[in-house]
């Protein structure tokens, strides 16, 4: 294959992973959020105050596969549960507060005169909305969560969505990938970075074009879990694992949540032919077969900058690395 890891690994770095100075501002910004809602929930609520013991990092920021967004109506969401406990949440008659009311509590603890706009209440959470425009746009999300102890020992934790109190970790996503990091870590030193820079660069593929609408980042998570193997070169290793993803769509266009602790949660497609699915298993059989010309022993630098640039739509960044349209080829 021909070897073009240097400028798959410079794109990663550069135009993929979330910059330093991005991932800055995002903390700072939580953190801020977590200070108001500490020190304002007890002037909402007597009975609930909470530390930053009772806050969970989620999502892709926290697992650090994270992506730099480049459509403008694209924005980075940062995902950061906060879990009360069921007693401090109980009314004065005894009875439960209900998941609604819980995320009001939270969503009115977070408001602020100094924003632009008001914390609203989504299905499973509250956001908070910070720039809404260019490369900076962002929004923090709070999942609310409450726990209890039953009397025989079960510790429950539950999230307040639309429908009420459902069953989740707000850990189990991330106890699990850190987990699936560190086992191939163990199995071969780099194997545990590279599996996040897959997830990265899956992530940048699906988001490559305007009018795709592709599965969300959990779903691309799972299939890199279930398709991605180790090789010494960032760019055969995507390579493969793409053709993998799309052998594998071409037969089962299911995806599993690996992480999940309830049955009714191992799903995490609809249907067993959801429409993004398809896409995914079409765009990605499109992608294998532009890549095909690397596997060409007569492959030249131009035609591997031509096909990578037809997998990511890089707008001229593969050009800018290369020094002519020439280059020698690698034997496979």
């Amino acid at each position: 294959m021909y070897d073009y890891s240097n400028q798959i690994q410079t794109f990663h770095d550069e135009k993929v992973r979330l910059s330093t100075e991005m991932s800055a501002t995002l903390l700072a910004h939580r953190q801020a959020n977590e200070d108001r809602l500490t020190s304002r929930l007890p002037d909402l609520r007597d009975s609930v105050r909470i530390s930053h013991s009772r806050y969970r990092s989620q999502g892709s920021f926290a697992m650090r596969t994270i992506i730099q967004t480049r459509l403008s109506e694209e924005e980075y969401d940062i995902d950061y549960g906060v879990l009360l406990h069921r007693v401090d949440l109980a009314e004065s008659s005894g009875a439960d507060m209900s998941a609604g009311d819980a995320t009001d509590l939270v969503r009115n603890a977070l408001k602020d005169d100094r924003f632009s706009r008001q914390p609203i209440k989504k299905l499973n959470c509250v956001r908070v909305f910070y720039a809404d425009k260019d490369e900076h746009r962002h929004h923090v999300d709070f999942p609310v969560y409450r726990t209890y102890t039953e009397d025989d020992g079960i510790v429950h934790q539950e999230l307040a969505t639309s429908e009420g109190w459902s069953p989740s970790d707000p850990t189990a996503i991330n106890s699990w990938f850190e987990k699936l990091i560190a086992t191939r870590e163990a199995e071969h030193t780099g194997w545990g970075a590279q599996t996040r820079q897959l997830v990265r660069l899956l992530k940048r593929f699906c988001r490559s074009r305007r009018d795709w609408d592709m599965p969300n980042g959990l779903k691309l998570t799972m299939l890199v879990a279930e398709t991605g193997e180790y090789d010494q070169r960032i760019d055969a290793a995507f390579d493969a694992m793409l053709r993998r993803i799309q052998e594998r769509l071409s037969l089962n266009l299911e995806v599993q949540n690996l992480a999940a602790a309830h049955p009714a949660q191992h799903k995490l497609t609809r249907t067993s032919s959801d429409q993004n699915m398809i896409d995914l298993r079409d765009r990605s059989k499109e992608a294998c077969e532009a890549m095909d010309i690397l596997h060409d022993r007569e492959c030249t630098r131009l035609a591997a900058r031509k096909a990578w640039d037809a997998v990511f739509k890089s707008a001229g960044y593969f050009e800018s690395l290369d020094d002519d349209d020439s280059g020698g080829n690698d034997p496979d």
